[in-house]
């Protein structure tokens, strides 16, 4: 699956680099992502993964800075509303159970010709599992990485129109503390004698494709 994400994401670079027409100015840029999920921490014994697909859509504002007089080089700052989420099946019952975090985020990227990489961080909002929400208050400040590709579909004087796909790793664990925070500890299976520890803490891998209109700003 891996392999399949970076051809896609080095063929959208290479579309993008084929067909780019002009510099691109200073610019400001509204757009909506949809997002799937995956845990890729060790599952508890009596569970087994599953893909997790975000009902909910990501809404993003994105500033673009340019660098070069030349080349398509410069600063990406992306503020988003997101949503990542991940599904675990209880191997005894059969049921799922999708849990699905939202954070305010924050991410500052590299912008090279349609090719993006970067940091994100992320400030937890609110968690549901199977559509029961709490604050969030038990989950830890996301840090992920995101690579990925934004390939402008439509242009004219007013801006850009872009296609973006984009890989996000996750650095660090989602809960504070997973063995009093597991929201599925009073749910679903865990196999006796198989105890829930912090190994099994969720990261998530994401992948997000969704458009972004980039608003020219003339100076």
């Amino acid at each position: 699956m891996m392999k399949l994400i970076l051809v896609i994401i080095l063929s959208l670079f290479w579309l993008n680099d084929a067909f780019a027409q002009k510099l691109y100015p200073l610019s400001v840029g509204l757009g909506t992502d949809i997002r799937t999920g995956l845990n890729i921490s060790q599952v508890p014994q009596g569970r087994k993964l599953d893909m997790n697909i975000s009902t909910i859509p990501d809404f993003n504002g994105s500033v673009y800075l340019p660098y070069s007089l030349d080349y398509n080089i410069g600063t990406l700052i992306d503020m988003s509303y997101s949503t990542i989420g991940h599904t675990m099946k209880d191997e005894v019952s059969g049921g799922k159970y999708s849990s699905n975090i939202s954070y305010l985020t924050l991410s500052p990227s590299i912008y090279l010709e349609g090719f993006v990489a970067g940091l994100v961080i992320g400030f937890p909002m609110s968690t549901s599992v199977d559509g029961d929400f709490d604050e969030g208050s038990l989950n830890s400040v996301m840090y992920s990485i995101k690579v990925g590709s934004m390939i402008s579909i439509m242009e004219n004087e007013g801006g850009r129109l872009t296609f973006n796909v984009f890989g996000n790793f996750m650095l660090n664990n989602i809960y504070d503390d997973y063995v009093e925070n597991d929201p599925l500890r009073d749910i679903s299976t865990i196999r006796s004698g198989f105890p829930i520890s912090e190994q099994h803490n969720p990261r998530i891998f994401s992948l997000s494709m969704g458009i972004t209109y980039f608003f020219n700003i003339n100076y």
